[in-house]
């Protein structure tokens, strides 16, 4: 588990210090996350939520914000199938199934949205990868 510790610092620092650009940000952080997944061998991997952050919905908007700091970032449709699944402990690959059976027509695109979702929420500090495996 200290590997997966390193590289989730690793990627935490390159996304901090990476500073040519938002879609650039993204491309990166997106791909330490896949390499941290393919080190880890886990699309089994589980994310915990980080008990200081809450959801509001206002009409077609979803809220998620930090008590603590009282920041907050809005969630799309997919990162908060994403937040929900997570909270009933379901791994990433239980994740990506489930939204593929879903939304089969966008099947090619599920798995790459889903890493992106929870890379966006480990970032934010949403979520928090489980030492359970």
């Amino acid at each position: 588990m200290a590997l997966v510790s390193i590289l989730y610092r690793l990627q935490r620092e390159m996304t901090f210090h990476f500073i040519s650009g938002i879609k650039s940000q993204a491309k990166i952080c997106c791909l330490s996350f896949f390499f941290y997944l393919l080190l880890t061998m886990e699309y089994l991997h589980k994310f915990l939520l980080n008990p200081d952050f809450k959801v509001e919905k206002f009409d077609n908007e979803i809220l998620l914000y930090a008590v603590s700091n009282t920041s907050g970032v809005y969630l799309n449709e997919t990162a908060y199938l994403v937040w929900e699944m997570c909270s009933q402990g379901q791994s990433v690959e239980e994740i990506v199934l489930l939204l593929e059976e879903t939304y089969s027509h966008q099947k090619e695109t599920i798995r790459e949205d889903v890493t992106v979702a929870i890379t966006s929420l480990v970032d934010y500090g949403a979520l928090i990868p489980s030492s359970d495996e």
